[in-house]
Formats: C-alpha cells, sequence, structure tokens
C-alpha cells in the first residue's frame, strides 16, 4: 500500500480549492468526500492501482487513479 499525503494540496492543485489553506478548511468543515466517505484526515492509505473519486461538494470531483 502507498500512503496517500497532502490531500490538501491534490485539491488546491486539482482545482477543487483554490488554495491550500482553503483546502484545509474544507477539510476541517467535513466537506472533503472520497467515494461519498467524508475525509477524516488530511493522509489515507491507497493501494497502486486503485482510484477513487474525490469530491467537494456537489458540483466539484475529480477522480484520482493511483499508479
Amino acid at each position: 500500500k502507498l500512503a496517500v499525503s497532502g490531500i490538501a494540496l491534490t485539491s488546491a492543485s486539482s482545482g477543487l480549492a483554490p488554495s491550500k489553506s482553503e483546502a484545509q478548511r474544507l477539510l476541517r468543515q467535513r466537506a472533503v468526500k472520497r467515494d461519498g466517505a467524508v475525509v477524516e484526515a488530511a493522509e489515507f492509505a491507497a493501494a497502486a492501482g486503485e482510484s477513487f473519486v474525490i469530491s467537494v461538494g456537489s458540483l466539484r470531483f475529480v477522480k484520482i487513479e493511483v499508479s
């Protein structure tokens, strides 16, 4: 398994949040979801070959594929 860290950075660079601080605020407010489940921490594990959807609200989302 790989440790996926810096989801705030991923959110900022993918356009889900305009800045790292905004992404961190969204995490604190429990507005970020991974495959429909609320993201509790800024770091989580993902296996190579795994894919999932990160969403903020109902209109902003991005599919992540771990290679």
